[in-house]
């Protein structure tokens, strides 16, 4: 159904910002001013049912300025089932500062039992690229940060009928202040059937 913007909260935007070389055709989402701003970019529904293909989902993701005790939000990015908080039904990245002492986590999520497992520190200003990887039969997501493996999880993987999930290219929900934060996507990828192709 193709990628939508999805904002809510004064000033809160998606909108495209000069890249470099490396990172053309980069957009910025932005929470606004509001304390409960949000800002996302997503496919329109979730129909997307786990475990009968591989899926790989990748995402580059820049983030200006880390959550804080001033200016908390959470970011998002993978597969969910929802824009306006924490996904009932998913297998995605997240990072909050007041969380796992501020890394990046691996979590997958099936019917709101969560399984979370640290990742990298995230460092401001930064280039990530954030990919996952669902097995053919929905046993096992792997997770990489900039290539490298950050977690292999196997438990609370949704698969079942009623538990299908979205592309979330990403998401930022602002928690605490009222200064807006922005986080940056580059490229966003997808694909399934893919065999044994990491």
């Amino acid at each position: 159904g193709g990628l939508l913007a999805d904002v809510s909260g004064a000033d809160a935007a998606v909108t495209s910002v000069a890249g470099d070389r490396a990172h053309p055709g980069v957009i910025e989402l932005a929470t606004g001013t509001d304390a409960t701003g949000r800002a996302g970019v997503r496919n329109a529904f979730n129909g997307l049912r786990l475990g009968g293909d591989q899926i790989r989902f990748s995402s580059w993701l820049y983030i200006p300025t880390l959550s804080d005790g001033t200016d908390r939000y959470t970011l998002r990015s993978g597969l969910g089932d929802s824009s306006t908080g924490e996904f009932t039904n998913g297998v995605f990245f997240r990072y909050v500062d007041n969380v796992a002492s501020g890394k990046i986590q691996a979590v997958t999520r099936n019917g709101g039992t969560e399984t979370a497992v640290d990742g990298t520190t995230l460092v401001a200003a930064t280039w990530y690229r954030c990919e996952l990887v669902v097995s053919v039969t929905g046993a096992l997501a792997t997770f990489y940060v900039n290539g490298v493996t950050i977690a292999a999880i196997s438990t609370n993987i949704p698969t079942i009928v009623g538990r299908e999930v979205g592309v979330v290219a990403a998401n930022i929900i602002k928690s605490v202040g009222a200064t807006s934060r922005t986080v940056r996507i580059d490229r966003v990828d997808v694909a399934a059937n893919l065999g044994s192709v990491r």
